[in-house]
């Protein structure tokens, strides 16, 4: 049975070995990137965590945040990390997590909602999926090394 349960201070969220799984997943672990970042993001953040029984198997962080100068004073529900078990992605139950996020953010009186795709095996899959849950590309973000 799949639960989600909303940790308005996501501190106390019961994450840590997802948030190790996807930093594993994230292009950004080879520049050093550590679960703990996660924590530190979310001290202020509010995140959904997807049980399965009593096993946390997926998780959401999100922020309110203002658009910034182009859409000045416009709240926009901003996603900081989503991470589902790779053996309960693809169910309907893991999406449930972004519809929670959606409420809050309308709750919180956000006029927008992000979704972040990383660049790796999943981008083109969850490039549709938030396609289909309404979702438009807005911009890209390029990194290069400067060593």
């Amino acid at each position: 049975m799949y639960r989600i349960v909303t940790y308005e201070n996501a501190i106390n969220a019961p994450i840590a070995g997802l948030a190790e799984l996807g930093r594993l997943e994230s292009p950004y672990a080879k520049y050093g990137f550590k679960h703990e970042v996660i924590y530190e993001l979310m001290e202020k953040g509010t995140a959904f965590v997807l049980f399965h029984n009593d096993t946390p198997v997926g998780f959401l962080g999100a922020i309110v945040n203002e658009a910034g100068p182009i859409l000045k004073g416009i709240k926009v529900a901003t996603e900081i990390f989503w991470y589902v078990a790779p053996k309960h992605r693809g169910s309907g139950e893991a999406l449930k997590l972004i519809t929670s996020y959606e409420a809050w953010g309308k709750a919180k009186g956000c006029k927008l909602a992000t979704m972040c795709n990383m660049r790796n095996q999943y981008m083109e899959r969850l490039s549709g999926v938030y396609e289909r849950l309404g979702y438009h590309k807005a911009e890209e973000t390029y990194l290069k090394e400067l060593s």
